[in-house]
């Protein structure tokens, strides 16, 4: 039974952000490239990385309209790699 499940075990990470709205659009391409990175490195196969979560939220404490991003990243477990 353990062999079944680490066949579909996923590798994940996450990481929380805050940016000024203007500059959302790079803040997430740079989170998304940076999260699929750590996840490689974590172990994941490149080609099954995908964003698995998104959350945005507007942060209105903040003298400038900002964004808080959270966003994680998961992708297969590459066995072939743990051989």
């Amino acid at each position: 039974a353990n062999a079944i499940g680490a066949a579909h075990a996923e590798v994940g990470v996450e990481h929380d952000r805050m940016a000024p709205r203007r500059d959302r659009e790079r803040l997430l391409a740079n989170l998304e490239a940076e999260l699929q990175e750590e996840v490689t490195q974590a172990g994941a196969r490149p080609g099954s990385v995908r964003v698995a979560d998104l959350e945005e939220t507007a942060v209105a404490y903040m003298a400038e309209d900002t964004v808080r991003v959270r966003m994680k990243v998961v992708g297969a477990l590459d066995l072939e790699a743990l051989r």
